[in-house]
């Protein structure tokens, strides 16, 4: 906390939290409204991050633990092996939510969640078509994006 009691966040955190999340510092700037240039400035330090920023840090934070509930949730309910479908590249992801975090943010959370997900196999599209006999297999069965909550 600050001198006048507002919560504060510091440069190694925002750093940290970025990096925890594998966002990218474009994916970090959209999602807090700034440009790419500011989140450099606070990384490095030269800048101190305006009140307000720690809370939406920490609604990315807490959005992305649900994001792993709900596949853990949707890996422990599927028919057969479970998996997760991740993606070597964001443009090739599905249209929403976690394609604006990116590819590296899926595949974090599909990382978390196959910590809590025994035998949870995490492969892109075309290694699971091997698994599964084909893309349309794959994308019925595998954990995609489609699963996660709504951002609040």
């Amino acid at each position: 906390m600050s001198g006048q009691g507002v919560p504060r966040v510091y440069s190694g955190e925002i750093k940290m939290v970025r990096e925890a999340l594998s966002l990218t510092t474009l994916a970090m700037s959209q999602l807090l409204g700034v440009s790419e240039g500011t989140i450099k400035n606070w990384e490095k330090g030269k800048y101190q991050p305006p009140p307000g920023v720690e809370r939406e840090i920490a609604g990315l934070e807490a959005w992305t633990r649900r994001c792993v509930d709900a596949v853990v949730a949707a890996a422990q309910d599927a028919d057969g092996q479970p998996m997760v479908v991740v993606w070597r590249l964001t443009n090739d992801m599905p249209p929403g939510p976690a394609r604006t975090l990116g590819a590296g943010w899926w595949r974090s959370v599909a990382a978390r969640a196959r910590e809590r997900v025994p035998g949870l196999v995490v492969a892109y599209p075309d290694e699971l078509d091997k698994i599964t006999g084909s893309r349309d297999m794959t994308l019925s069965r595998a954990v995609s994006p489609d699963v996660l909550p709504l951002p609040r």
